[in-house]
């Protein structure tokens, strides 16, 4: 469903309304994905449509024209899918990088932050044990109205692992940030209990058109192995060290995730 509808006169567009404010009767989309649509409004019966030089349909009203502006953007990994009868786009950032809106409007955000790093496995004469995994970086979920405009877009990097007596403990993992809003790294596993998977502090969400499991906390690694890393782009922890002298899993980037309809 388009988020905006803005009011045109011959000098071009005046105001720029939320959907929520326009009632309508039904939605139309032509060929480049662009809405028209049948307004009941006070004074205002639309159904008329007609194309402009660039291209953009405008539903003739009773005194006015309103022409349904939808949200576009670049940046980052692009995707479409379709969901319910409505058609998204999402644009993920598992790096820092720009995110370039380029048609205000309405968009579901996912922020997550670096997962936390495994510590190292516990060896000291006859006692031995698994150390602990990372914890999950920490998820945001919000839906938020942006401008046109450039947004810094950061990613929480990957927190290190426990690899020595010296450097026991997992590293905690960074920060990410993205439109005013802030997701927490994971904390790194420690040496004050053993053999304990991470915490997850993330969600599921399936905002990428997919259910994935984000800011998950790492798993306790079994056996005489060195823990496997977080997935980057998740979030999650890394697994601890194995029963021994193993080294931990590293923790997995964070993610920041646009999505917006289309159509």
């Amino acid at each position: 469903m388009p988020t905006t509808i803005s009011k045109l006169f011959s000098t071009g567009i005046l105001q720029t309304l939320p959907l929520d404010e326009v009632t309508y009767n039904s939605i139309k989309v032509n060929s480049t994905g662009v809405y028209a649509a049948e307004f009941d409004e006070v004074n205002l019966t639309g159904a008329a449509e007609r194309r402009t030089s660039s291209g953009t349909y405008l539903v003739s009203g009773h005194f006015d024209e309103y022409a349904l502006t939808l949200p576009q953007a670049t940046g980052g990994t692009v995707n479409t899918y379709s969901s319910g009868g409505t058609n998204y786009k999402t644009h993920t950032f598992s790096s820092t990088d720009t995110f370039i809106m380029t048609n205000s409007g309405t968009v579901d955000v996912v922020l997550v932050g670096g997962g936390g790093g495994g510590s190292l496995g516990y060896n000291s004469g006859p006692y031995h044990s698994p150390g602990n995994g990372g914890d999950g970086g920490y998820a945001v979920t919000q839906t938020t109205y942006l401008t046109a405009g450039t947004y810094n877009i950061s990613i929480g990097s990957s927190a290190s692992f426990g690899y020595n007596a010296a450097n026991f403990a997992g590293g905690t993992g960074s920060t990410t940030t993205a439109f005013g809003f802030t997701a927490a790294g994971g904390q790194g596993g420690q040496n004050t209990r053993l053999n304990q998977a991470g915490t997850t502090n993330g969600i599921i969400s399936s905002i990428s058109g997919s259910s994935v499991q984000y800011g998950q906390g790492g798993p306790i690694t079994a056996g005489l192995s060195s823990g496997a890393s977080g997935t980057n782009g998740t979030g999650n922890g890394g697994s601890s060290g194995g029963d021994g002298n193993f080294s931990g899993g590293a923790g997995g980037t964070g993610v920041v995730i646009v999505r917006y309809i289309v159509s």
